[in-house]
């Protein structure tokens, strides 16, 4: 009997441990940097013309947590595609952007691209998309 009575007072704590450190976990993310952007998380280039000069959109997007956004990394699915930011902490309330540029050069036809933010936002990288079609230059 002591042993069941054991058990269950085991039991009980560790639940309300886990109950705690997810409410813990919560509260954290409720109160801590947010990322939101402006417009769409996907940027659709449409119909681009090959070039030696890269294309390039810029992820606007503003902190609407309580604590400074650090952006750790951002890092791309692969070379044609370059991301760059501000290495500075976005207070509170104040906006930045994620630049992305895709160079379109020996790359004719259809493409989507990831990129992928890693911040104090979210656990996980933020995942934000470009895609488009390039055509042959005129005369090509």
């Amino acid at each position: 009997m002591k042993k069941v009575l054991l058990f269950a007072a085991l039991l009980a704590f560790g639940s309300a441990s886990v109950t705690n450190a997810q409410s813990a976990a919560s509260a954290a993310t409720a109160n801590g940097a947010q990322m939101k952007f402006k417009t769409a998380e996907t940027h659709d280039f449409g119909e681009i013309v090959e070039s030696d000069n890269p294309y390039e959109h810029k992820f606007e997007f503003t902190n609407t947590g309580k604590t400074a956004l650090i952006i750790q990394t951002v890092t791309a699915g692969c070379g044609c595609t370059t991301p760059e930011w501000s290495k500075q902490p976005v207070l509170p309330g104040k906006t930045s952007v994620i630049s992305v540029k895709y160079n379109s050069k020996g790359r004719i036809g259809p493409f989507t691209k990831e990129v992928f933010v890693k911040s104090n936002a979210t656990a996980e990288p933020y995942t934000l998309h470009i895609k488009g079609v390039v055509k042959a230059p005129p005369g090509k």
